[in-house]
């Protein structure tokens, strides 16, 4: 089941805006900035914040014009595959639609690769909500923090 808060994601007015306060004020580190195109499923842009530890905390993602800035989405951590696919049906005998797990870099050739495996399903008012585990902490990173692929065989983390 859920273990704790993994991340949340918020749609932001003005992302260079957003990133100052998060680095120069609330004392978060950049993992990465994507630009506009740069990754599949950031079309519009955005950037991963991280506290120390993990590949992302915070991820802030541009609002496009006819989307109000606020929540976009809010991760909570499980142990493992059975907690997502416990999840994921449980949700199904409640009605709910939900989709299979996918695995974050798995979605093509300019996929982000957190290591992770996720579910996403509707929460309470329609919040986006998602279950995921195994995100690559910095260390199993190598230190490269511009990730858009899996560690080689033979690297940290691989």
């Amino acid at each position: 089941m859920l273990q704790r808060v993994g991340h949340i994601a918020l749609l932001v007015s003005n992302l260079k805006e957003a990133v100052a306060l998060f680095t120069e004020v609330l004392g978060a580190k950049v993992t990465r900035v994507y630009e506009a195109g740069e990754a599949d499923q950031l079309p519009d842009g955005g950037a991963f914040l991280n506290f120390g530890g993990m590949h992302h905390d915070v991820l802030l993602i541009p609002a496009k014009p006819d989307q109000r800035p606020g929540l976009h989405h809010v991760a909570f951590y499980v142990e493992g595959e059975e907690d997502l696919v416990s999840i994921r049906d449980r949700l199904r005998r409640r009605g709910v639609q939900v989709g299979e797990p996918v695995t974050h870099g798995d979605q093509g050739p300019r996929a982000i690769y957190s290591g992770s495996r996720a579910l996403y399903f509707p929460g309470p008012d329609g919040i986006k909500m998602e279950a995921s585990y195994g995100m690559l902490t910095l260390g199993e990173l190598g230190g490269s923090l511009a990730v858009h692929e899996r560690p080689r065989a033979g690297s940290v983390g691989a």
